[in-house]
């Protein structure tokens, strides 16, 4: 499978949603910031004369490739991505502000549930499970193996990785690629002086 290269490497290989095929699949884009408008605008979700320009204020963008581990973000935004081997859970915090959430590819989906503040959670297993969440507010939770995502919007994301010589990585914005720590740490995009990266130290 082909992964997200580095931001300023050129073309990428991230996931976006085909409607006319009516399945995920993957093209080949071009710069990290504009590619996620281009995926917006083929899922519909925005004009072409929004492709020329920049990102709102205050969006910012997370990616992650390769990850074993654990992956938890809470955002408003939008977010593609999958999964080779594991759970996801999607939690639509408010279904009516935006298209709902789409997934492929799992083997096996509970019920949903909706919570006294109708929040909409849906707990997807499997192989090569495939998602997106068009826009609005949402919380993905990703356990498991070969977890790649690219997000666009702002908040934060919790990575913990399995232990094993192949943690993963992800970036914040343009920045570097960074290995996914073993502790579990909090990050948030867009990277701003009001935010900090937290490390939390769990006892076994």
């Amino acid at each position: 499978m082909e992964r997200a290269a580095r931001p300023g490497d050129g073309l990428t290989q991230i996931p976006y949603v085909s409607l006319t095929e009516g399945i995920i699949r993957r093209e080949r884009l071009s710069l990290p910031m504009r590619r996620l408008c281009f995926m917006l605008l083929l899922a519909g979700l925005l004009t072409p004369a929004a492709l020329a320009a920049p990102l709102a204020a205050g969006d910012g963008t997370l990616s992650g490739a390769k990850i074993n581990g654990n992956v938890t973000i809470s955002a408003r935004g939008a977010i593609w991505g999958q999964i080779d081997n594991g759970t996801l859970t999607v939690v639509d915090r408010d279904p009516a502000d935006g298209p709902a959430p789409l997934v492929s590819g799992y083997e096996s989906k509970s019920p949903s549930t909706t919570n006294e503040l109708g929040a909409v959670s849906t707990l997807y297993s499997g192989r090569d499970i495939h998602f997106q969440i068009g826009g609005g507010a949402y919380r993905v939770a990703m356990h498991g193996t070969g977890i790649d995502f690219s997000a666009v919007g702002s908040g934060k994301a919790r990575f913990d990785a399995w232990l094993g010589p192949a943690p993963g990585r992800f970036a914040v914005g343009d920045g570097d690629w960074q290995p996914v720590p073993y502790l579990a740490q909090t990050v948030w995009f867009p990277i701003s002086s009001a935010s900090a990266t937290t490390t939390t130290t769990t006892t076994p």
